[in-house]
């Protein structure tokens, strides 16, 4: 099978690998080479420089060699008995995701606006019955960035370079990235700067619409009056815009309830 860089096809899912059979994944910026021995599973891993690369291809089986593949990162697994079945699954980071604003945006007093985020995800790879996860990496792994109001205060996290859009078609298909939906309610009497938001990509979940989106849950963040607090809402279904949406990873991180009041400089700045 082989796909193009289309938005309606996906490189996630159940795949047969034939003994001593390599498949290729090119998502984006980054390429993976899965090979299946008797005992062994190998992965090899090479990453390009641009981190909003829309290039999807998936071939298997893959016919040509790669053993001289520049700068790519080898690991091999051992099991018993290789099973024919492997399964892809995309997942959000396993930390927060600061996204940066283009340029200065403001909110203003006693408005709601709604935006486009897109957060980089991750790939789980198992095999075996019942499953065995081989690894959980980036397809492409962001650079690091601290969140907080001073370097005693505050949270590691990955920093995107995904800017928010005011409209969805301005939002362009990233195989290795999934799309969030952000209502900000500013119930203040005054215009409040976004520079930075603190996506908590932890506590969602994933979901996969027709067209080969990947979609997470809608948050909502409402700034209140008087106060240095704001309240996080996550939705619990997937946004209206997503096609057809089918969930297809739960979150990394259980949170009691879809409301979490937390200190306003943890999640914008």
């Amino acid at each position: 099978m082989v796909y193009k860089n289309r938005p309606d096809l996906v490189w996630w899912g159940t795949y047969s690998v034939p003994l001593n059979t390599v498949g290729r994944w090119s998502i984006g910026p980054s390429t993976f080479w899965i090979e299946r021995m008797s005992n062994e599973w190998k992965i090899i891993y090479e990453t390009g420089d641009n981190e909003l690369d829309t290039f999807l291809d998936v071939s298997l089986p893959f016919t040509q060699s790669v053993e001289t593949v520049p700068k790519a990162v080898i690991t091999r697994f051992g099991v018993t008995d290789t099973d024919e079945t492997i399964m892809l699954t995309p997942a959000l980071a396993d930390r927060p995701v600061v996204i940066h604003s283009e340029t200065p945006f403001y909110v203003l007093p006693n408005q709601n606006i709604s935006f486009y985020v897109s957060s980089p995800v991750w790939i789980i790879i198992k095999t075996g019955n019942p499953p065995v996860k081989i690894i959980d990496m980036p397809v492409f792994r962001p650079s690091d960035t601290w969140f907080g109001p001073s370097t005693m205060e505050g949270e590691l996290c990955y920093a995107s370079k995904s800017y928010g859009r005011l409209k969805l078609e301005d939002i362009q298909f990233r195989p290795h990235r999934a799309v969030t939906v952000v209502l900000l309610k500013n119930q203040t009497n005054q215009s409040i700067l976004l520079k930075s938001l603190n996506l908590p990509v932890r506590t969602l979940s994933l979901y996969e619409s027709e067209d080969g989106y990947l979609w997470t849950q809608p948050v909502t963040l409402e700034m209140k009056r008087d106060s240095d607090s704001a309240d996080l809402e996550i939705k619990p279904r997937a946004p209206k815009e997503a096609k057809k949406p089918k969930i297809i990873c739960e979150p990394r991180e259980k949170i009691g309830g879809n409301i979490l009041t937390q200190a306003l400089y943890r999640l914008i700045k």
